[in-house]
């Protein structure tokens, strides 16, 4: 809080009170719009890379039954997400 107030901010709840007052409530309570099919594909598949790279990073080896498993699912969803794309073109 002292290296806040050498910058000039105040931190007190009066104030963020009165920010979000400035802000307007519409702003914080808008409805969050639905992902598409393919946003939530490409969601999964960069979660699956992320599982995949931590798994080999785990077993240091490319054919584990984990690593093989995560990859063949990855494989399925990246063929999903092209054939949507595709088809909405």
């Amino acid at each position: 809080m002292a290296y806040a107030a050498k910058l000039g901010i105040n931190t007190s709840r009066n104030n963020r009170k009165g920010h979000d007052q400035e802000l307007g409530s519409p702003w914080f309570y808008r409805p969050v719009k639905a992902a598409s099919p393919e946003q939530f594909l490409e969601d999964e598949i960069y979660f699956l890379r992320r599982r995949m790279e931590q798994l080999f990073n785990q077993e240091q080896s490319l054919t584990s039954e984990s690593v093989i498993e995560v990859s063949s699912l990855l494989d399925r969803k990246i063929n999903e997400y092209m054939n949507k794309v595709s088809q909405s073109r």
